[in-house]
């Protein structure tokens, strides 16, 4: 007998509408125009950008033989992120405009990864754990790149992590969308 089921999931970072929210593409950059949210000046920071990782799958089964399809897609939060208008630089812009570079790094890592397993009917457990490793993987980085760069004041390592950023990005670009 064989039987098939398609079972949707949805799952990300945050919750909310996405008619604001901004994919990540090649062919566009950030602005400082797509920093609509409120200033949090307890923050302590001249801009901040929220970023997200959704993702969301079907997948269907044949006995033991499991085939997902996965959707995975870097976000940036236009109505979360912010910056100081007294403080909008080109520098800094392209220190934010790296944060979201890196959540799409993070997330072709995610496709290549999910075009690699093998997932069995406890599909829901693997791609959330592979799911939370992933953003846990994100944030690291994020803090990593904000200590490194001096939040994008320190200009020789503002341009060492760009250039790595962009290799990082090329070598994966068969997981671009």
């Amino acid at each position: 007998m064989i039987s098939a089921l398609i079972i949707p999931m949805v799952l990300s970072l945050a919750s909310g509408p996405l008619v604001d929210d901004l994919k990540w593409s090649s062919e566009r950059t950030l602005t400082w125009e797509d920093f609509a949210g409120p200033v949090e000046s307890e923050k302590g920071y001249s801009a901040f950008t929220y970023w997200r990782i959704d993702y969301s799958y079907s997948w269907t089964s044949k006995g033991d033989v499991v085939d997902a399809d996965f959707e995975i897609a870097a976000l940036f939060e236009t109505k979360r992120s912010w910056s100081l208008e007294e403080k909008q630089e080109d520098w800094l812009l392209k220190h934010e405009q790296g944060h979201f570079d890196i959540a799409e790094l993070l997330a072709r890592r995610m496709r290549e990864k999910v075009s690699q397993v093998k997932f069995s009917t406890s599909i829901d457990d693997e791609a959330n754990s592979l799911f939370q490793t992933t953003l846990n993987d994100c944030e690291k980085m994020q803090v990593l790149y904000d200590e490194e760069t001096n939040h994008g004041m320190n200009t020789s390592e503002q341009l060492r992590w760009q250039d790595w950023i962009a290799d990082e990005l090329e070598k994966l670009s068969d997981f671009a969308q």
